[in-house]
């Protein structure tokens, strides 16, 4: 397998996996009201439930509700993509 199709099996993979969590309410549909970023703290990530490592980039996201939710950045990718998707 070449590293593209890899790229897109994993991309699929976490597609339907944030599918999921929306479709179950585990993951909020509305934007983030404020996101940042920057060096992992070692939080499970809201999507693939790996922690995110120092030496990866953590994405964090607040939502209206006051909850925060922390991201790989393929995972916060899919996510973004995702809710959007459903969204129309």
């Amino acid at each position: 397998m070449t590293a593209e199709n890899e790229t897109a099996t994993e991309e699929a993979r976490l597609s339907e996996r944030v599918r999921a969590l929306l479709a179950s309410n585990e993951l909020p549909r509305e934007p983030a009201t404020h996101v940042w970023g920057g060096p992992g703290g070692g939080y499970r990530c809201a999507v693939c439930q790996a922690p995110i490592s120092t030496e990866q980039m953590e994405f964090e996201a607040l939502f209206p509700s006051q909850t925060t939710a922390r991201f790989h950045r393929a995972c916060h990718a899919a996510w973004e993509r995702e809710r959007r998707r459903m969204r129309q």
